[in-house]
């Protein structure tokens, strides 16, 4: 993950079986119809995201120089939550976590110092507060990196912590690895990245968690050849993962989704989004970076986004791609 033009993509995956005959004129920011369920239509089918095609959604101007590392969607505001490393020759890196509309205006930021390269993070809302779930790097009293903790903190627009904080709440991660975490927002989930090189899966509780309880729901591990690491998202016991180096010089960027009670895979795709109107990548450069799942708390609907870095140094754009939702039944109005 380096200092490149970043792009978004998005994914449709799924659209109700059943659908309101009469389209209502109410849609959430994603263009998602939030009237498209009743309260007994909850059958859904899944859409191919493998044999899905693109068209722009729109652009993201972040507030750094450097490219996003994650990003997460708050899926009760609609809210763009990133994280970028700020440039620093200390040895803990720091980052920005800035917050944006979903159609990529922005809003604000705060910055994390010492709190590492801004890998995963997760979301938890909390009554009218958002709490960040992190990484975050330990340093002996040389300012020299020794471990990383698990911390929770709120978002707070302007702030500045560091790793001495009283903001940083520390939690257990039953482990002396390194951790990368995520949430899944609607089922009060987290997951563990545990360790780099051959990485282990864990499934929580985020109650659990919380509570310094070492139960384990499901956990695998990550194929050698799926190791190059640029994203992970949560949903359910479906796991989303993004890998690829740059320019797909050794490692294909590639999408894969797990299934977390079997361990096993059940749709691997290689992709080759965000090019230009001509067909190549700005500079001759891209780069994974990023992935996330959204699910429509109204309606269930979801959609999968993922970003890709473009670009030469200095003159990064940063685009937003979507994949238009699958009509799956002749009642639902197309787009």
């Amino acid at each position: 993950m380096d200092n490149y033009m970043a792009y978004i993509l998005l994914f449709s995956l799924i659209v109700p079986s059943e659908v309101i005959a009469n389209k209502s004129q109410s849609e959430n920011s994603l263009g998602v119809n939030s009237d498209i369920l009743t309260s007994t239509q909850k059958k859904t089918d899944s859409s191919d995201f493998t044999k899905e095609v693109p068209s722009f959604y729109t652009k993201l101007s972040l507030p750094e120089v450097t490219v996003m590392q994650c990003f997460v969607i708050n899926e009760l505001s609609d809210e763009l939550y990133v994280s970028q490393v700020i440039p620093s020759s200390d040895a803990s890196e720091s980052y920005r976590l800035s917050r944006f509309t979903i159609d990529g205006t922005y809003l604000d930021s705060m910055v994390l110092r010492h709190g590492g390269h801004g890998t995963t993070f997760g979301i938890e809302n909390s009554e009218s507060d958002v709490y960040i779930w992190s990484s975050y790097d330990v340093l002996d009293k040389s300012a020299n990196v020794t471990g990383h903790d698990l911390v929770r903190f709120k978002y707070e627009a302007g702030l500045t912590l560091n790793e001495a904080s009283s903001a940083l709440t520390r939690y257990d991660k039953f482990t002396n690895e390194y951790v990368n975490p995520t949430i899944d927002q609607k089922n009060n989930t987290i997951v563990f990245r545990v360790g780099i090189g051959q990485s282990k899966i864990e499934l929580r509780s985020l109650n659990d968690v919380k509570n310094g309880i070492n139960q384990l729901n499901h956990s695998f591990l990550i194929p050698d050849d799926l190791e190059y690491f640029q994203g992970m998202s949560l949903d359910g016991e479906n796991l989303y993962w993004y890998t690829g180096d740059v320019n797909s010089v050794t490692h294909d960027r590639e999408i894969t989704l797990f299934d977390f009670s079997k361990g096993t895979i059940k749709k691997r795709v290689t992709v080759d989004f965000g090019k230009d109107s001509s067909g190549k990548y700005e500079k001759g450069f891209s780069e994974p970076e990023g992935i996330y799942l959204y699910t429509d708390p109204n309606t269930g609907a979801k959609s999968l986004f993922a970003g890709v870095v473009t670009g030469g140094k200095g003159k990064r754009i940063n685009k937003i791609y979507r994949y238009h939702l699958q009509i799956i039944m002749p009642s639902l109005i197309a787009q």
